[in-house]
């Protein structure tokens, strides 16, 4: 997932196509799943100011999209 977001960083000129995108969408979720707070401020920590934007972003998205919420 960091070799994802930063290679995302550095090439912004490549779009990515988006049925990719969303063939990808339920593994990255998947990552987020496992991730606890201590493991996402690592991710956080480890990446450059372009790479955590776009994590944010995935993360945001994870949130309001991909997150399992008991009712």
């Amino acid at each position: 997932m960091m070799e994802y977001v930063a290679l995302q960083a550095e090439y912004p000129e490549l779009v990515m196509e988006e049925s990719v995108r969303k063939a990808l969408a339920p593994g990255i979720h998947a990552l987020f799943s496992v991730l606890g707070t201590h493991e996402r401020e690592m991710c956080m920590a480890a990446l450059d100011g372009p790479s955590r934007g776009i994590f944010k972003s995935l993360w945001e998205d994870w949130s309001k999209h991909g997150k399992f919420t008991e009712r």
